[in-house]
């Protein structure tokens, strides 16, 4: 397998123009690649999610005080009652999205007629 360098490139524009230009090319590569099997749905994000990466944050004193005193009657690290403690809101939050999108009406139609822009063209 060949690991391919993008260009550096001087503008979205140029960018843009580089994959439109090469996309026959990048069409037959990944065709290949999905009938060798190298293809996998949510690839990236798995190596992400797999890949060690560490974020700091900042928290108020406040905040800070709280989490230490927390994480001690929990007989816990602070840093790993911090990262529990993102982990749970994150999932949380997420259930909520995607039930919030659930119960979400279907968006309506907007045509172009009805905007704003178009009775601007129009004068």
């Amino acid at each position: 397998m060949t690991i391919r360098r993008l260009p550096a490139f001087a503008s979205e524009e140029e960018e843009a123009k580089w994959w439109y230009d090469n996309r026959e090319e990048h069409a037959e590569e990944f065709a290949k690649a999905m009938a060798e099997g190298r293809v996998k749905r949510g690839g990236l994000v798995q190596r992400i999610a797999e890949a060690k990466t560490s974020t700091a944050i900042s928290l108020c004193a406040e905040d800070a005080l709280k989490a230490v005193r927390i994480a001690e009657e929990k007989g816990l690290d602070v840093q790993a009652y911090l990262a529990d403690l993102i982990h749970q809101a994150l999932k949380n939050d997420l259930r909520s999205l995607s039930q919030e999108a659930d119960d979400a009406e279907p968006a309506s139609v907007v045509h172009p007629e009805n905007t704003r822009e178009h009775h601007l063209l129009q004068r």
